[in-house]
């Protein structure tokens, strides 16, 4: 899975588009307790996040992999990314996991 498109939000939640156009959302904030992604917790830098096709990136060097950003990803539903219509919220959800670099 390759991402298209990618868009931070202000919630420390990454909206993602694939390139089979699965639509998701990726809650970071459970991340921002590990030390790695520390410095993520200053929102300018969450906002500087780098689609590199296969994984996300940060300046800081935090990382995320395609597949572990797009988990929660499924069929594109609702409008795209950047709408603020609450209908989009309903249909794609998030989810949380281990850092793992602090497993």
């Amino acid at each position: 899975m390759r991402i298209a498109e990618l868009r931070p939000r202000p919630d420390w939640v990454l909206s993602i588009v694939a390139n089979d156009s699965r639509v998701g959302s990726f809650d970071v904030s459970p991340y921002l307790a590990c030390e790695a992604f520390a410095e993520l917790r200053d929102h300018s830098e969450f906002m500087k996040v780098v689609n590199g096709g296969y994984f996300v990136e940060w300046d800081c060097g935090a990382d995320l992999s395609a597949p572990r950003a797009a988990a929660s990803a499924g069929p594109a539903t609702g409008p795209p990314i950047g709408c603020t219509w609450g209908a989009r919220q309903a249909a794609v959800s998030s989810t949380a996991a281990t850092c793992r670099r602090c497993r």
